[in-house]
């Protein structure tokens, strides 16, 4: 079935899905929605990306996002995560607006982890998780994040973020077991692709060091 339609059954299914697909252990996740994704990006006083294409989006407010750093709050950071129509005729590949999309949430992401692992952040942190509590699903406790906070601090260690994406082509197929009388597309993952990906977190995991052109 399509991934997405695994998060239907909790967040947990999706965590499961990906890791018997993959075939590694997931021992986080955070799951959020419209509304907290905006609370979250507020709460931390913004977030910049490095936007590598300038774009218009396509509903209303019509807001255009030009080329570099882009500094969003928290409702554009969510129209910028969401937006995919405006790409629709800037290639010839008329899916790769479906792929800017996965790239620009990528970009949100690394942007909050960026912005919380600043110092000012990390010092306040529990007065930003009091103000976001409830706002967003996971199986992390305060005082797991807390720990992993105060080691940040002690260390002051700094980080390299390298994003990757499965590399893939788009199909019509019938659509498993929630939609089974219709025809979705369906991003099919090239398997080459997913070796690299799991060859590469399985680095990371036994401390190993990764090209930053992979």
């Amino acid at each position: 079935d399509k991934l997405t339609h695994s998060g239907l059954e909790g967040a947990e299914n999706s965590v499961a899905t990906i890791e018997n697909f993959l075939g590694i252990d997931i021992n986080y996740f955070a799951r959020v929605n419209f509304t907290s994704l905006i609370k979250i990006v507020d709460a931390i006083g913004g977030i910049t990306v490095d936007n590598p294409l300038t774009f218009t989006c396509y509903y209303p407010p019509n807001t255009t996002y030009k080329e570099g750093q882009v500094k969003l709050d928290g409702t554009m950071a969510l129209e910028y995560a969401r937006e995919r129509h405006a790409f629709d005729n800037m290639f010839e590949d008329t899916e790769r607006g479906d792929q800017v999309r996965v790239e620009n949430q990528q970009r949100v992401v690394m942007g909050i982890a960026k912005k919380v692992l600043s110092p000012t952040l990390l010092t306040n942190f529990q007065d930003i998780l009091t103000a976001l509590e409830g706002t967003f699903e996971t199986n992390i406790t305060t005082d797991e994040m807390m720990s992993l906070v105060r080691m940040q601090l002690d260390s002051m260690a700094s980080w390299e973020f390298i994003n990757q994406k499965v590399l893939g082509e788009y199909e019509y197929r019938f659509g498993g077991a929630y939609m089974p009388g219709w025809e979705l597309i369906y991003y099919i993952p090239n398997e080459d692709s997913v070796e690299n990906i799991v060859n590469n977190i399985n680095t990371v995991l036994n401390n190993g060091l990764l090209e930053t052109n992979n």
